[in-house]
């Protein structure tokens, strides 16, 4: 095999697990949250686990309820990504997992998070059936603390990786300068 066949293939097969590899990257998943009486934005830092879900590392944002809220402090989760455990007030089971290929994107544990100026406890976002029975939407908000209130859920997708689009345009270049080469050597004679 020529060396400069050879040299693309190496440089394709590097470019190819850069844009497939995501094992130690964090991404970014935006989400809002609306309903009566409710709004919300913010950002979910994660990272990558297995089979398509991320562990959610921190969560960003403002949430009111009622005219009352802040920011939003994530509860973290220290047990075994694919295990759900308790949360310190004992109100909700969570894992703070989500796949944003698969609808819904929360398990039927979710996230548990804490928001400024709204007292009586932790909040708990989920989805799947488990989270809310019977339920025309897929994701819910609970709050147990104050009669027991559910609130739906949308999110919003992420935005592709920069180094997978990176990867993606650096395996175009190469493929370009390659049949651009192979062109002025082989058909010239």
């Amino acid at each position: 095999m020529h060396l400069f066949v050879r040299r693309n293939l190496a440089v394709l097969a590097l470019a190819a697990i850069l844009a497939c590899g995501t094992g130690a990257y964090a991404n970014s998943f935006s989400w809002s949250i609306s309903g009566a009486g409710i709004t919300g934005t913010g950002t979910m830092t994660d990272t990558y686990v297995s089979g398509g879900w991320y562990l959610v590392d921190s969560m960003t944002g403002n949430l009111t309820i009622n005219g009352t809220g802040g920011a939003i402090t994530l509860t973290p989760y220290a047990g075994t990504p694919g295990t759900y455990g308790t949360d310190p007030s004992g109100k909700y089971y969570y894992d703070n997992l989500i796949n944003p290929s698969s609808t819904p994107e929360l398990d039927m544990y979710g996230l548990v998070f804490n928001v400024a100026n709204v007292t009586g406890g932790p909040l708990n976002l989920c989805g799947a059936y488990g989270c809310i029975n019977n339920s025309s939407s897929p994701y819910w908000l609970l709050e147990n603390w104050s009669g027991g209130n559910n609130y739906p859920v949308t999110f919003s997708t992420p935005e592709p990786s920069a180094l997978a689009l990176l990867s993606l345009a650096l395996v175009g270049f190469m493929l370009a300068i390659a049949w651009n080469r192979w062109e002025r050597r082989y058909m010239a004679s």
